[in-house]
């Protein structure tokens, strides 16, 4: 993936899985809140996550916040604009040693973002909404457990 088409990317699943979890929380009956906290939204509808998992929808919550449809964020600072961007390179990089105990690293993908590993996250999502009548493991081919 191009590099200048990433930050889309990140904002489009970010908002994937917001509104896949939010619509989980409407079909429940359950409040909706506005916010854009992914770990918080996973939460409610009791998806599980690994550490992995946890660490992107950390990184996707924040993309939709600094990358989403205004300019900035409501309440934006130098200090919290740091915070973005190291949890970025925490999230999607991992630094390699170019040999062992030297200082010098190369920087490489943690893959943490690519698309099989969202895709995954997402179909758990989706499996937990019901739709009326439909079995939507059709769509987002989920294994049967019967």
């Amino acid at each position: 993936m191009a590099l200048a088409t990433r930050p889309v990317y990140h904002l489009l699943c970010g908002m994937a899985l917001e509104v896949i979890l939010k619509a989980v929380l409407a079909q429940r009956g359950q409040p909706i809140r506005a916010i854009h906290r992914l770990n918080n939204l996973a939460d409610e509808v009791g998806l599980d996550r690994s550490d992995a998992e946890r660490q992107l929808l950390r990184y996707y919550s924040e993309v939709l916040y600094w990358a989403g449809k205004y300019p900035t964020p409501k309440d934006p600072t130098d200090g919290k604009l740091t915070d973005y961007f190291a949890l970025a390179v925490d999230t999607l990089t991992i630094r390699k040693p170019l040999t062992p105990g030297a200082l010098l690293a190369q920087v490489i993908s943690s893959g943490v973002d690519h698309w099989e590993s969202f895709h995954a996250l997402w179909q758990r999502a989706a499996a937990l909404f019901v739709c009326a009548g439909l079995d939507v493991r059709v769509f987002v081919k989920v294994p049967d457990t019967d």
